[in-house]
C-alpha cells in the first residue's frame, strides 16, 4: 500500500514535527505517535462532568443535518473544515484490534489521529444515530458479505454501506444517491440496476450490494490499493485519477496532502477505518448493541406487472410488509416490462402465495407504453384524466395507484395511450371513429386545432374515454 518512503525528505519533515510538538504546551499530551498510550486515552478520558474530554486541537468533525421538513431518510453528511495549522499525520497499519489480537481486518487499517478522531465522534456527538446504524447493520452485514466474500473482496467492505448510509435502503442525499451503497443513478445504471418510474434497484439491499461488489473490484483492479478505491467510490475514478496524475501522489495518505481532492475525499477513508474499529468491537468503545435480526426472505418470480394489493392477498400479508420487503418498488404494482420478476416475500409465505396466485388473473398496470405528465401544482388526477380525455381509472391502473393514493407536485404520471399510424387517405373524423372516440379528444390529445393537417406517416395518440 504506497510507495517506499523518501527517507531523508520525511526523516526531516518529522523531525521538525517533533520539534513543534515538544515545544508547544498545548499539543504534549496530544501525541502523533499512532497506537500510543496517550492516543487511546484520548478515547477513554472524560471530564469531570462526565463528557468526553475534546482534544486539544479542533477534531474534523461532521454532523447530520437535523432540520425538521428533511424527510427521516435523508442522509447527508457535511464536513467540517481542519484547521489550516493541522500537523502531518502519523501512519500505522494495523491488521488487527490493538487490544483483541483476534478480531482482525482484511482491509488494512490506518490508525492515526484523524481516525481517532472519528472514533471519537462517533462515540459522542453521533453516538445515538451510531448506535441505530449499528443495530441495523445486523439485518445486513450477513448477507452484504457473502456477496462481497463471492466477488473474492474483503469482508470489511461491508463496512462502507455504514457511512455512506447507516445500512439504510431508502437513505438518499442531496447529490440525489440512494439506497445503502448511495449509488448515482449513472453509475447504478452502468453496474446493472434498473431505475425509472417504477422501480429503483439502489434500494435493493440484495441487488444493490452485487452492483457496489462489481464496482469496487473494477476500482481495485485499476488503483490496486482499497485507501485509493475508497476515495474514488466516493468522488469518481475519474477525478482521483486526476488528482493523482497532477500531484505525482502513489497513495492516498500523500494524495490528501493536496488541494486536489475534496475535504470530504479527504476525511472519507479516515471516517470509514474509525467506523469499522468500533463495528467489530463495540464493546471495547463503549457500544451495547442490541442488532435487528438478519434480513431473510422467500422469493417468488412474478411474470408480469401486478398489482401490490393482489400479491397480498395471495401470500397472506399486508401490502406494507410486502413493501417493507421489497423498497425498490416505487409503485402500489410490480414494474411492466420486467420479465420474470423476482419480488421478497416474509419468510415462511412462499407456498401460501403460489397456491393462491394465479399469474392469468393478475390485475396490474397496462404495460403498453403511454405519455408521461409532469404534475403541477394544484392538479389531481380527475384534472390529469380530463386534461388528456383518459378515465380515472386507467391513468390509476397504468401508474400501479389506488383511489386511495396521493400524487405529488413533480412526480410524473403514466398516461395510457395507443399510438396510430396515419394512412394515406385518413382523416381525424375516420380515425377518431375506428377507436370509438371523439374527434374533440383526438384533437386534444395531440395538441391539434380543427383546422390542422394530418400527413400519412405520422403517429396520433388515441385518447380512452369514460
Amino acid at each position: 500500500m504506497g510507495r517506499k518512503e523518501r527517507f531523508p525528505l520525511r526523516f526531516a519533515f518529522f523531525l521538525l514535527a517533533f520539534l513543534y510538538l515538544y515545544s508547544t504546551p498545548s499539543v504534549v499530551n496530544a501525541s502523533l505517535e499512532t497506537g500510543h498510550p496517550t492516543s487511546v486515552a484520548l478515547i477513554e478520558s472524560t471530564s469531570e462532568e462526565g463528557t468526553v474530554a475534546s482534544p486539544d486541537r479542533s477534531t474534523p468533525l461532521e454532523e447530520i443535518e437535523e432540520e425538521e421538513h428533511l424527510p427521516e431518510d435523508f442522509f447527508d453528511l457535511l464536513t467540517l473544515e481542519l484547521p489550516p495549522d493541522a500537523l502531518p499525520f502519523s501512519m500505522q497499519t494495523i491488521t488487527a484490534d490493538p487490544s483483541d489480537p483476534s478480531i482482525t481486518y482484511d482491509v488494512p487499517i490506518v490508525f492515526n489521529e484523524l481516525v481517532n478522531d472519528y472514533i471519537v465522534f462517533f462515540q459522542t456527538r453521533l453516538r445515538d444515530k451510531f448506535e441505530l446504524w449499528l443495530a441495523r447493520s445486523g439485518q445486513y452485514t450477513t448477507l452484504m458479505r457473502d456477496i462481497l466474500r463471492e466477488h473474492q473482496l474483503p469482508e470489511d467492505l461491508v463496512f462502507l454501506s455504514l457511512i455512506e448510509s447507516g445500512f439504510n435502503p431508502k437513505a438518499f442525499s442531496r447529490a440525489k444517491a440512494a439506497g445503502p451503497w448511495q449509488f448515482i443513478k449513472g453509475t447504478g445504471k452502468k453496474y446493472g440496476l434498473r431505475i425509472d418510474d417504477w422501480i429503483d434497484e439502489r434500494r435493493d439491499p440484495v441487488k444493490s450490494t452485487v452492483a457496489a461488489a462489481k464496482y469496487l473490484r473494477d476500482l481495485y483492479g485499476l488503483f490496486g490499493s482499497w485507501p485509493l478505491s475508497m476515495a474514488s467510490y466516493n468522488a469518481g475514478e475519474g477525478r482521483i485519477m486526476r488528482a493523482m496524475a497532477r500531484t505525482k501522489a502513489e497513495d492516498f495518505w500523500e494524495l490528501k496532502q493536496s488541494h486536489h481532492i475534496r475535504l470530504e475525499t479527504k476525511n472519507y477513508v479516515p471516517k470509514y477505518m474509525a467506523a469499522t474499529m468500533i463495528a467489530r468491537n463495540p464493546q471495547k468503545y463503549g457500544f451495547s448493541i442490541e442488532y435487528h435480526p438478519p434480513f431473510t426472505y422467500d422469493e417468488v418470480e412474478i411474470p408480469n406487472a401486478t398489482s401490490l394489493r393482489t400479491i397480498a392477498k395471495a401470500a397472506g400479508v399486508t401490502v406494507a410488509e410486502i413493501k417493507a420487503y421489497n423498497p425498490e418498488l416505487k409503485k402500489e404494482s410490480t414494474p411492466p416490462r420486467y420479465p420474470r420478476y423476482r419480488l421478497k416475500l416474509p419468510p415462511g409465505t412462499r407456498e401460501t402465495f403460489l397456491a393462491n396466485f394465479s399469474p392469468n388473473s393478475q390485475t396490474g398496470p397496462k404495460s403498453t407504453e403511454g405519455q408521461r405528465h409532469r404534475i403541477s401544482k394544484g392538479e389531481t388526477v380527475s384534472s390529469i384524466a380530463r386534461m388528456y380525455d383518459v378515465s380515472i381509472e386507467s391513468i390509476l391502473q397504468a401508474n400501479g395507484l389506488s383511489k386511495e393514493s396521493t400524487i405529488r407536485t413533480g412526480d410524473y404520471l403514466i398516461i395510457p395511450t395507443e399510438k396510430h399510424r396515419i394512412s394515406t387517405g385518413e382523416t381525424l373524423s375516420s380515425i377518431a371513429r375506428k377507436y370509438n372516440v371523439s374527434v374533440g379528444s383526438l384533437l386534444r390529445a395531440n395538441h391539434l386545432r380543427r383546422n390542422s393537417a394530418i400527413q400519412a406517416g405520422h403517429y396520433l395518440i388515441i385518447p380512452t374515454e369514460d
